[in-house]
């Protein structure tokens, strides 16, 4: 499996040297919950990337050109495979033909838009002036799985992180270390002809980081059937929030439950809630100095910005962003009043 989305955009001078140039320059100091930011490489990788997108500004039409060149050469392909067909009454070159034009037209589409999400998701790093690295990363995956194995051990095959983001946001005159990434994962799920059949899984997650320990770990998730009937359940007083949420954790109720419901205070719960409305399935993991956030599909479910029309980044996708780290970050510290 290649680890490097494919370029159909030129890379060239002078856009790469203006690229070398300009990613990545001033980086504050950031945080990383596995002690691992290899810079330089993020940096050389994203470089290709910066370069393609300044080709784009100076040549706005390239994707129209190249779409409108994948549709020639599928309809033609089409066409050149239907009349060999009737000439020569050959099926197979018929079709050879065929699925070969298509192919290219589906891949055609396919690259620009993962190179599309690539070079938003950059762009929005630049204007807040965080980190970001759009490439595969299995070794990071295994990390975090061995600090938060109750949110990473998912999957059977393909585990994976990617488009991750490193920054500090600042919220109420107070700078908030974050870093966060979609995990990605295959599940192998048997099928009506009783074979296995690869379904593929994405969550993204943001991992809060907080100057105090929170001395009990535990996770909410979605309450659901298999979670309904637990013994161990702790019953907040808000209906709400019981029917919404099931708790996860390890030890003893008595010495767990406590501590849990001081963490989650009633203004706590109202937030989690209104996050919940928003989002189809949220987890969140509390442990020692994180909060992490595990919430069901992309980052981005939907985008304004369109390089296939203008190349110029949408406000909108950046005030998205905002408000989510916002949203999350208001509950980290209302979460900080209640700790010791």
């Amino acid at each position: 499996m290649n680890l490097f989305p494919k370029s159909k955009l030129k890379i060239e001078e002078p856009y790469l040297s203006e690229a070398k140039n300009t990613l990545y320059q001033n980086l504050p100091q950031l945080w990383d919950p596995t002690n691992s930011i290899n810079y330089q490489r993020i940096k050389n990788q994203c470089i290709n990337l910066e370069a393609q997108y300044r080709y784009l500004q100076a040549n706005p039409k390239t994707f129209s050109f190249q779409r409108k060149k994948g549709f020639i050469i599928g309809f033609f392909g089409t066409l050149f495979g239907i009349i060999t067909f009737f000439i020569f009454l050959d099926i197979k070159i018929s079709l050879f033909l065929i699925a070969i034009s298509w192919f290219y037209l589906i891949a055609e589409f396919t690259t620009h838009n993962d190179i599309s999400q690539d070079i938003l998701k950059l762009q929005v790093a630049n204007r807040k002036n965080w980190l970001y690295d759009p490439f595969r990363n299995k070794t990071k995956w295994s990390k975090l799985k061995k600090l938060f194995p109750m949110v990473f051990s998912k999957g059977d095959e393909n585990q994976r992180v990617e488009n991750m983001f490193w920054g500090l946001f600042l919220h109420q005159n107070k700078y908030q270390y974050f870093h966060a990434g979609e995990f990605i994962y295959d599940e192998l799920k048997i099928d009506i002809s009783m074979k296995y059949k690869k379904v593929p899984k994405t969550q993204h997650y943001i991992i809060m980081y907080n100057e105090k320990n929170i001395q009990s770990t535990f996770m909410l998730v979605p309450e659901s059937f298999k979670t309904k009937f637990n013994k161990n359940e702790i019953t907040t007083e808000s209906n709400e929030f019981n029917k919404k949420y099931s708790f996860i954790y390890e030890g003893s109720k008595k010495l767990k439950e406590l501590n849990i419901i001081k963490i989650l205070s009633p203004a706590v719960q109202e937030k989690l809630l209104v996050l919940g409305r928003k989002r189809e399935e949220i987890s969140i993991l509390f442990h020692n100095n994180y909060i992490i956030f595990s919430i069901q599909g992309p980052i981005f479910k939907k985008t304004y910005t369109n390089f296939k029309k203008n190349p110029t980044l949408d406000q909108r996708d950046i005030t998205f962003l905002d408000n989510e780290l916002t949203s999350l970050n208001e509950i980290s510290s209302e979460i900080l009043k209640y700790l010791d």
